[in-house]
């Protein structure tokens, strides 16, 4: 598991490009982080609308503090799950 990092990727989504939602749309990416913190590569991406796809790809890269993970002072390169959940109710609330 990790950090929930559901309330900082919705608030990174840029709703108003998105069509409108009539039924919930799940994006989940896998990925990993630099030792910065910042993804720097998608391991697999599983969701069916390219758009959706898209737009979770887009915020994945503008996050930047992940969690790193250090193993003898060297740091561990561990992948990270990112759900998106878009639904009907997110986009009208940050519309």
């Amino acid at each position: 598991n990790g950090p929930n990092l559901t309330p900082i990727l919705d608030s990174l989504i840029d709703w108003a490009t998105l069509p409108p939602i009539e039924e919930k749309i799940r994006v989940v990416l896998l990925v990993e982080a630099d030792k910065l913190g910042q993804v720097d590569s998608v391991l697999k991406i599983d969701g069916h609308s390219d758009i959706f796809n898209q737009e979770a790809l887009r915020v994945a890269r503008l996050l930047t503090q992940l969690p790193v993970i250090y193993k003898r002072g060297e740091p561990l390169r561990q992948p990270f799950v990112l759900r998106f959940d878009f639904t009907r109710e997110k986009q009208q609330q940050f519309l």
